[in-house]
């Protein structure tokens, strides 16, 4: 089944549960107008990536992102 709707894809680069490359074939399988950029997380692995996180400046930037991609794809229109 297709998704229309805007994936946000967050991936522990040193994962061992769950490869790194799931998550690289994951974004390649989401249809374009969907992908908004993933966020790779350096040194994390399964289990404590929500700790490195919380320490990285970035997450809530592309949370914004994100859901500004999502009220743009809802609404048809961009709104602050």
């Amino acid at each position: 089944m297709a998704v229309e709707a805007p994936v946000f894809i967050i991936h522990g680069v040193d994962d061992p549960i769950v490869p790194f490359w799931h998550g690289q074939a994951l974004l390649r399988a989401v249809s374009e107008p969907y992908r908004v950029k993933p966020m790779w997380v350096r040194g994390a692995g399964h289990n404590n990536i929500e700790v490195l996180l919380s320490l990285d400046r970035r997450l809530m930037p592309a949370l914004r992102e994100f859901f500004a991609k999502v009220r743009v794809r809802r609404l048809g229109v961009a709104r602050d």
